[in-house]
């Protein structure tokens, strides 16, 4: 193993050298932009190169049998020469595709009053934006099934893009898994390399990922609702009952599940789960009598339920911000009626105390009236 480590360390120094050489070619007033870009593929090469090192000596280690705080160690000063080397591809990649302009400058021989050019500037800016947006942080993979969906769409764009390398995806697909859990741990359990990352990808889909087992679970997540709108004492919020119905849905549908479907075997299960009083109302709701075959496109029984949730849901937000200025009005007229009662009791104590005096006064006079003995 040390003779792998020993044959590594040149790859190394010539990846930091270069890196080095990056760095302060971009500090440069005006950085030489073909420089840059020899240095970038020289990278790359080195990259490929090390990680190949990297794999063979992870494979050596566990095959000596080495304890767990050697492996995390070398794991983790893999991490990070591997971070580095992304942080300084970005900073170039950043310096050689700038963002664009709102207004291109304009040459001096070119005619501004012609349409032409008009229509050239109304083209090349229409599509560009003066802002920069911010940065987009990679969502964590928790290992449920549940967040299995929403994290893939957000991956699965590094997972499509050909121009990125394939170790800097598995860099990534690293840095998107939750530490401590079943996904990290499957991850951790294959060497980072090129070769690797294909064989993680199709492990984390077997086990996270397959449409079969993600339909179970979100037909029983509608059978948790109705559960508990059986059992539960507790009145379930409308609009939470709504957003949930809404999440599990688009989620099913995501995955494959036809409106047919949905109607044939979902349907029943969102009206049972709804609280009694909101299922009379959907009975008695016209949007229970539609017929959705003949509208385009076509609607099902549940598509007009959820329609109908959905207004339920905005009528009672309405409500609530009528009830909000009520109280408002009752809680100013409470805090006024407060104030006028501590402005009353001083008074009160002092009229008690001016008709006391007054007594006092009164029975001082009669006594002085008094004969003397």
């Amino acid at each position: 193993m040390e003779l792998l480590k020993q044959a590594r360390k040149p790859t190394r120094s010539s990846i930091t050298r270069t890196i080095n050489e990056m760095e302060t070619e971009l500090v440069k007033e005006e950085p030489d932009r073909h420089k840059l870009g020899v240095q970038m593929k020289k990278l790359d090469n080195l990259q490929v190169k090390m990680s190949d090192w990297d794999s063979k000596i992870l494979c050596e280690m566990q095959q000596q049998g080495c304890t767990d705080d050697q492996y995390s160690q070398e794991c983790a000063e893999i991490e990070a020469y591997d971070d580095r080397i992304l942080d300084v591809k970005l900073k170039v990649e950043e310096f050689l595709n700038p963002p664009f302009q709102l207004c291109p400058q304009r040459r001096e021989d070119s005619p501004t009053n012609s349409a032409a050019w008009y229509d050239s500037v109304a083209g090349s800016t229409s599509k560009r934006k003066n802002f920069k947006l911010p940065k987009i942080v990679l969502k964590k993979f928790s290992g449920e099934m549940m967040d299995w969906l929403g994290w893939w769409s957000q991956f699965g764009k590094i997972h499509e893009d050909d121009d990125i390398h394939t170790t800097d995806k598995f860099q990534y697909l690293h840095q998107a898994m939750t530490k401590g859990t079943r996904a990290m741990d499957l991850v951790e359990s294959y060497p980072m390399t090129a070769e690797n990352y294909p064989k993680v990808i199709e492990a984390l889909t077997q086990r996270f990922g397959k449409p079969k087992i993600l339909k179970q679970v979100y037909v029983r997540e509608l059978l948790k609702l109705v559960i508990r709108n059986s059992k539960s004492t507790e009145k379930i919020q409308l609009s939470v009952l709504y957003d949930k119905l809404e999440s599990h849905l688009r989620a099913l549908e995501s995955l494959g599940v036809t409106h047919e479907q949905t109607a044939e075997f979902l349907f029943p299960m969102i009206e049972s789960s709804l609280p009694e009083d909101i299922f009379v109302a959907w009975q008695r709701s016209s949007l229970s009598r539609q017929d959705g075959s003949k509208r385009v496109p076509v609607k099902t029984e549940s598509d007009f339920l959820m329609e109908f949730l959905r207004e339920e849901v905005e009528s009672e937000s309405q409500r609530d911000i009528v009830r909000a200025g009520f109280e408002t009005i009752k809680i100013k007229k409470e805090k006024t009626a407060a104030i006028e009662k501590k402005e009353e009791l001083p008074t009160r104590v002092i009229r008690r105390a001016n008709q006391k005096l007054c007594v006092l006064l009164q029975i001082q006079p009669s006594k002085s009236r008094m004969p003397k003995s």
